[in-house]
């Protein structure tokens, strides 16, 4: 399978196998046909909540850059 990069203007989603809780400011996510469980902290909570519908990297980063007051090169 061939690496593909992602860029500003890629669109990106949950994935709908994968299963999820919000745990306080975290969410728990756990991807069963695979076996993988992950625990995000608050930013990635954030990231996650925001793929709930489609939208594009670059949304993502500009959302986040408003709530965390992050410089772009950073996110």
């Amino acid at each position: 399978m061939p690496e593909s990069q992602l860029t500003l203007e890629s669109r990106v989603r949950q994935n709908p196998a994968v299963l999820s809780a919000e745990v306080g400011e975290s969410v728990v996510l756990l991807h069963a046909e695979r076996n993988a469980y992950f625990d995000t902290e608050s930013v990635g909570a954030r990231i996650w909540m925001q793929l709930s519908q489609p939208t594009t990297v670059g949304a993502v980063c500009e959302a986040l850059r408003q709530e965390y007051d992050v410089e772009p090169s950073t996110c």
